[in-house]
């Protein structure tokens, strides 16, 4: 399971469970409140990627304690990955994910006290697009807008070269109130996703509406936060209907 494909996995998750759940509560009670806060009706984790080879490297540079790994669990297939993501997702810390064997550890947490840089908000601050929070934007970003579970996945890329943080956040984003999907690398964010409607709310319906899927690529980072933009139309009634497939790439065993 390379990145690319950790990536779109959660992605497809975070349509057809989240997205299909957020919808289905929309149609029956337009006037929920969306307010930008976290969607707790939401899954939502924190990744790394990739793995055995990683939890070691982090062991021995004091990020993790060997005590705070729980046992791995296979995930050879998007149902095993979405059976682990209802059961463990919602659990304190971060999951690490080994690619050659397609099984993942939860880590109860990930220390930076070693780290200077991770003191300096400006490391987590200069990582991510003014519009990283609200569609709207910031005047700037600050580190009381970087909630915990992102800073965590933004920690590990920086100090392992060729590891990437993953997070499906439940941190309200656009007016159909889910969260995003992202991908941080070395340089900060490199790839997200989040859908959105020019629908208004209260005219949503299951048989004549589609919501957006928005992904961004950034490529010019940190300077302008220039982007590659892919907009996807997912039909309501299909996602709610369970007639809706992400394209993406299934989980597979390394051969």
């Amino acid at each position: 399971m390379d990145k690319p494909t950790i990536y779109e996995t959660a992605k497809g998750f975070h349509i057809n469970y989240n997205a299909k759940n957020q919808l289905i509560s929309l149609l029956q009670n337009p006037s929920i409140a969306l307010n930008g806060a976290e969607n707790k009706s939401q899954v939502g984790a924190a990744f790394i990627a990739n793995g055995a080879a990683v939890l070691n490297r982090m062991v021995a540079l004091e990020m993790i304690a060997q005590e705070d790994i729980d046992d791995s669990i296979a995930i050879p297939s998007q149902s095993a990955f979405e059976t682990y993501m209802l059961e463990k997702g919602e659990e304190d810390g971060c999951h690490v994910i080994d690619s050659a064997s397609n099984e993942i550890n939860r880590v109860g947490e990930i220390y930076a006290d070693k780290c200077p840089e991770f003191k300096d908000a400006k490391y987590f601050t200069s990582r991510v697009p003014t519009d990283f929070v609200t569609p709207g934007g910031l005047e700037s970003i600050k580190l009381g807008n970087i909630g915990t579970k992102t800073r965590l996945v933004m920690r590990a890329p920086f100090l392992l070269e060729g590891v990437s943080g993953f997070q499906i956040k439940r941190t309200q984003y656009g007016p159909l109130g889910l969260g995003k999907v992202t991908w941080f690398d070395k340089l900060g964010l490199y790839k997200e996703f989040f859908m959105t409607t020019f629908t208004p709310i209260t005219s949503l319906s299951s048989s004549q509406s589609v919501i957006l899927g928005v992904e961004r690529e950034y490529v010019d980072r940190p300077n302008s936060w220039e982007y590659k933009q892919t907009i996807t139309q997912i039909p309501v009634k299909d996602l709610i209907e369970g007639k809706y497939q992400h394209n993406y790439t299934p989980l597979r065993n390394a051969a």
